[in-house]
């Protein structure tokens, strides 16, 4: 890779042959917990499809969530979400019913965030990605990659039949196989596709397609991909169920300077075309409701940018020959483009805003979320947002620059709730309190049941 440092922006749009990939010795995973990390980051924003001012936020200090198109967001801590991992994928369905999961399975909440739910089915099951069902928006398609010391990997799609039900669809995965990202083509709900790693023999990325709802599939090498080059499936064609987007994304945080790839394949992944190439790490893809532009989201973690890397910021690429130019500067961390909005996860520091909507595809952008601004969630007393969040306040609000200012104590329909500056107050809001401890989570324990750990850290690229 090295002669290609001296051009740290490629967009080419070259046919890629079938190529036998090597697998490198170790997986670099170096940012399996951020939770409570020195940068407040938004990481991943989901809208609801039929109330366009309900809109939640996963970051990296817990969920935020809006019911006013941003005037005001409450924040949801990790312990009452349920989750401890640092990336989470969540959603939410045509019924405002919000879904986070995670390596410990996955959690519902059906009252916006204040009270929280598990799925028992999926109680230990790691989740690696959830997907709103086109066939009925009040259901979601979950991919799960399940792998404990001394048990057999597992790992398949499954459905929600209600807010804390799930059955398994279609046949499961081969047992060698790493689920990572999971995409449903919006005009045929028939067309499913898995993005995964094979952990035995030349450990290849491959694209799994499905066209009958995951009862059978098929199996294409992605090419360039591998361990260090993990493929994330990032969206399919709005109106071609045939066509696909890849994200690979590649080690680019140790110091040296590696390019993350887009690929696309008209196919199902007969052929692939590589549509762009960059000296940074590609953290957001959302591809327009109009079908012929794709918006891609480049950043590092704050000071982490290797010597050489590509200007960050949002880049806009426009069909048929999808060549990408830089549109708007600053890192970004995440985007989302459901409907006339682009939204954009960048730094407050850079920016000016953490949460920004742009409707003009990315040439400017109004302020939606500063994260000073954050304010816990107004919940119930007695509601596990409230009971659970208090302490973790007292982490978190002084990493947000808001002073720990309080929330409003009383709820849209005039309970008693915390937030205030009771709540405020008890938490603390001690400046100096030590940070809980990240951990990897099921990461650790896939690479040990693998059995090539072998003393290697791990990194996932789970931004949206």
């Amino acid at each position: 890779m090295g002669a290609r440092a001296s051009s740290p922006l490629r967009t080419p749009s070259r046919a890629l042959p079938y190529t036998a990939l090597t697998f490198l010795a170790c997986v670099a995973f170096g940012h399996a917990a951020q939770a409570h990390s020195g940068f407040p980051l938004g990481q991943h924003v989901a809208v609801h499809p039929n109330d366009d001012r309900f809109v939640v936020l996963r970051t990296s200090y817990g969920v935020l969530i809006t019911r006013d198109g941003g005037e005001t967001w409450g924040w949801v801590c990790e312990t009452a979400v349920g989750n401890h991992d640092a990336e989470p994928t969540l959603t939410v369905t045509s019924e405002g019913i919000v879904y986070v999961a995670a390596s410990s399975g996955v959690t519902v909440s059906v009252d916006g965030g204040c009270t929280w739910m598990e799925i028992p089915a999926l109680r230990n099951r790691w989740i690696v990605d959830l997907a709103p069902d086109p066939a009925d928006p009040r259901h979601v398609l979950m991919l799960e990659q399940t792998a404990l010391p001394g048990e057999a990997p597992t790992s398949g799609v499954w459905r929600t039949l209600g807010p804390t039900e799930a059955d398994p669809l279609g046949s499961a995965f081969d047992a060698d196989l790493l689920p990572l990202a999971l995409r449903v083509a919006p005009s045929d709900p028939e067309h499913f596709y898995v993005s995964a790693l094979r952990l035995t023999g030349e450990r290849q990325g491959l694209l799994l397609a499905s066209a009958d709802r995951g009862s059978t599939w098929t199996s294409r090498v992605i090419p360039d991909s591998s361990a260090t080059q993990l493929p994330f499936v990032a969206a399919i064609d709005r109106a071609d169920p045939r066509r696909a987007w890849v994200r690979l994304a590649g080690d680019v945080a140790t110091g040296a300077v590696d390019f993350q790839r887009v690929l696309e394949t008209p196919d199902m992944g007969e052929s692939w075309i590589t549509r762009f190439e960059v000296a940074a790490e590609i953290r957001g893809f959302a591809l327009a409701p109009s079908n012929d532009r794709i918006a891609l989201g480049l950043a590092f973690e704050p000071g982490t940018a290797p010597e050489g890397s590509a200007p960050l910021g949002i880049y806009v690429g426009a069909a048929p020959d999808w060549t990408f130019s830089l549109v708007a500067s600053g890192g970004t961390h995440c985007l989302g483009w459901p409907d006339t909005r682009l939204f954009a996860c960048q730094s407050s520091e850079e920016v000016g805003f953490d949460l920004g909507v742009s409707r003009d595809g990315a040439a400017t952008f109004e302020t939606w979320l500063r994260r000073e601004d954050v304010r816990p969630l107004a919940c119930g007393v007695e509601t596990p947002a409230a009971s659970q969040c208090d302490a973790d306040w007292a982490y978190v609000c002084p990493d947000l620059g808001n002073a720990c200012a309080p929330a409003s104590t009383e709820s849209s329909d005039g309970a008693e709730t915390t937030g205030g500056e009771d709540a405020s107050a008890k938490a603390g809001c001690n400046c100096a309190a030590d940070r809980r401890r990240p951990h990897a989570g099921a990461w650790g324990w896939l690479l040990l049941a693998a059995g090539w750990a072998g003393g290697c850290s791990i990194r996932t690229a789970r931004r949206r």
